[in-house]
C-alpha cells in the first residue's frame, strides 16, 4: 500500500532526487544504505532482489528526505543528529 499511487519518474544519474528516486548513501566509514524517496510510509523498509536488507523508505518530510531532495549523484549531505554531524555522499541514484 505505501506505492498505491505513486507515479514513477525515470530519475536518473543527473535528475534531482524527487519522489520514487532509489539513492544509495555512504558513509565516512564506507558503509552504505539504499533509501527509496515516497510521499508516504517512511520508515517502511521493501525488499529489493540483490539489495541486502532492502531499501528504507524515506519521505520528503524527514530531516533525511529534505536533506536529499534536488541533490544529485555525487554530492555530500549533511545530517545533525543525536551523535553529532554526519556527512554521506550521494554514490547512486536511480
Amino acid at each position: 500500500k505505501v506505492l498505491a499511487g505513486l507515479e514513477l519518474k525515470d530519475v536518473g544519474k543527473t535528475t534531482p532526487i524527487c519522489a520514487s528516486a532509489v539513492i544509495t548513501l555512504e558513509d565516512s566509514e564506507g558503509t552504505r544504505t539504499v533509501f527509496f524517496m515516497s510521499p508516504h510510509g517512511g520508515g517502511v523498509r521493501l525488499s529489493l532482489h540483490g539489495e541486502p536488507g532492502g531499501l528504507l523508505v524515506v519521505t520528503p518530510q524527514s530531516p533525511l528526505g529534505k536533506a536529499l531532495l534536488g541533490r544529485t549523484l555525487g554530492e555530500v549531505i549533511e545530517l545533525r543528529g543525536k551523535a553529532g554531524l554526519r556527512e554521506m555522499s550521494i554514490v547512486d541514484v536511480w
